[in-house]
């Protein structure tokens, strides 16, 4: 068989060549082959006399091939720069290969000696892509602190803004709950029953909205972080008391009572006056969302380290897929009673807030038309 190789008879320098390890060819004006070593061949896949049979820009993609003509007129002209390539294998797999490249003035051919840098350039393709990857993602944690910076600020504003209203709203609504009562005490003059009925409501009405200013206020607190929790060592039960005693007409109008099962005292560190601004949320709960003639029961149990306080009633009850939604801001639980029902669902917020900040937490039991029962667990000394 004849050998395929030509090499101008140079057999020293083909038995060189034969054994680099490096893809070497020596190819011609019309891109034919003159001589293709074997690891050249390895390379492309293809027998030595598969590649002799072929031409150069046979090998190479569609959008490879024009550029083949101006490379091979730049060596020419001496450039010896390193050039890449996308060639075709004979298993149709697409391969990168740098070809560094000499022009041989006395025989007018091309001597180039190929490499496989196929995975390097698919280290590079990934390397790209992460840093890609990595710019977008910062520049997207970028995006989102400003944003985080600009809600942090908008809540600042927020919270600041409902502050100095609630305090200008309570001053004036202080001083028209204080004339009302005077009036319906008849420091003014004798009050007809007509008149002390239409001041009764102005009362009430006055009285809502203190306690809407109050939440709006004590909110705000929390959320800035400015809410004042002054806790010391005290009985907590004579307060517990003195709290449903000043519910209780309230409760009566529904014909509703409270049971409450208490020891003789309790002591424990606490803001006593956060602590019954949140049971007083927990019974108006109660009585808000039971019907006319249920029983409400508050119980306080002393448990190791702890105190634990119940409030239950016997009212609608709360879905379970619903009871993620009890502590959040401004949100109300849809039931039967709930048009029938004034509020701004800020309530069990609070009382969540109240309980955390005594270091204790809140817990409840119910279920659709079976009641519902809300513990609160709190430590007896102040953790620090």
């Amino acid at each position: 068989m004849a050998d395929p190789v030509r090499l101008s008879g140079d057999s020293g320098f083909r038995r060189l060549f034969d054994k680099a390890p490096d893809a070497i060819i020596i190819y011609n004006p019309d891109n034919t082959f003159d001589y293709v070593n074997p690891a050249a061949a390895r390379l492309l896949g293809y027998t030595r006399k598969g590649v002799m049979a072929k031409k150069v820009h046979e090998f190479l993609l569609p959008a490879e091939k024009d550029r083949l003509e101006t490379v091979k007129e730049n060596r020419k002209h001496g450039d010896k720069s390193l050039v890449e390539w996308r060639a075709l294998r004979s298993d149709n797999i697409i391969i990168n290969l740098e070809a560094k490249s000499v022009f041989l003035d006395e025989r007018q051919q091309w001597l180039s000696f190929l490499r496989d840098i196929t995975e390097r350039k698919q280290m590079q393709t990934k390397l790209q892509k992460s840093q890609v990857k990595e710019q977008v993602l910062k520049t997207k944690t970028r995006i989102l602190e400003k944003q985080r910076q600009d809600l942090i600020t908008l809540n600042k504003a927020k919270n600041e803004f409902i502050m100095l209203a609630s305090h200008r709203l309570r001053t004036p609504a202080t001083s028209v709950k204080q004339y009302v009562a005077m009036l319906m005490d008849g420091y003014f003059g004798e009050v007809t029953p007509k008149q002390k009925e239409i001041l009764k409501t102005a009362y009430e009405a006055n009285e809502r909205q203190m306690q809407v200013v109050n939440s709006l206020l004590l909110t705000a607190e929390f959320d800035s972080g400015q809410a004042k929790v002054l806790r010391y060592r005290q009985d907590i039960v004579k307060p517990i008391k003195e709290l449903v005693a000043e519910i209780k007409p309230t409760l009566a109008e529904k014909n509703q009572s409270i049971k409450l099962k208490l020891p003789k005292n309790n002591l424990i560190n606490c803001d006593i006056y956060l602590l019954k601004t949140a049971l007083s949320h927990l019974i108006n709960n109660a009585s808000q969302y039971s019907q006319k003639g249920k029983l409400i029961t508050l119980e306080l149990v002393k448990k190791k380290d702890r105190v634990l306080i119940t409030v239950a009633d016997q009212g609608v009850g709360i879905r379970q897929r619903d009871h993620k939604l009890l502590f959040q801001k401004f949100t109300r639980i849809p039931n039967r009673l709930t048009d029938t029902v004034d509020g701004n669902g800020l309530g069990l917020y609070l009382v969540k807030q109240i309980v955390e900040s005594h270091g204790g937490d809140i817990s409840i039991d119910s279920h659709l038309n079976k009641g519902t029962t809300f513990s609160l667990s709190i430590p007896i000394k102040a953790i620090k």
